[in-house]
């Protein structure tokens, strides 16, 4: 038990070295500044996305310190996939998210043909933010928060390598 704690206790990469190893497409994940936000769990891999079952999901949130303090969290959830070239990311986007409120192209300058979709979603008092986009290299990401803002997710987007 000892040594299973102090494993997960040193376990400085959140599981992106074993979620890598089990995935043949690149992962992505953010520079250390961006918005602040750290690791809120580790990288879970099996996921589904965009009808396929190895999807990478991983959570950022403020660090504890600053949501004890503000009382405010702005968790941002990454789900990424591997996906053939040509993938249809505007059916994507627009099947992907139900009931939502409203859809639009946005310029995202890391994505594909820079064409990235932000979809929002109203839930009683809640704005629920996507960002949907391919990478370069045919990665698509699809980003989600009930708390941040569409900036704050365009910055966050732009921060992933």
């Amino acid at each position: 038990m000892v040594s299973l704690g102090y494993i997960r206790a040193n376990d400085t990469d959140y599981g992106f070295n074993k979620a890598k190893s089990e995935v043949s497409y690149h992962i992505y994940k953010p520079t250390l500044t961006a918005g602040g936000l750290v690791n809120a769990t580790k990288f879970i891999t099996n996921k589904e996305l965009a009808g396929k079952q190895n999807a990478i999901q991983v959570t950022y949130d403020v660090p504890l310190t600053d949501l004890v303090k503000e009382g405010k969290g702005k968790i941002i959830v990454l789900k990424q996939i591997g996906v053939e070239s040509g993938f249809d990311l505007n059916s994507f986007a627009s099947t992907e998210v139900k009931n939502a409120s409203s859809q639009q192209t946005v310029n995202l300058a890391v994505a594909l043909n820079q064409k990235a979709f932000l979809i929002q979603r109203k839930l009683e008092k809640i704005d629920l933010n996507f960002l949907t986009y391919i990478t370069n290299d045919n990665v698509l990401i699809l980003l989600s928060s009930p708390h941040a803002s569409v900036d704050e997710l365009i910055q966050f987007a732009q921060s992933l390598q």
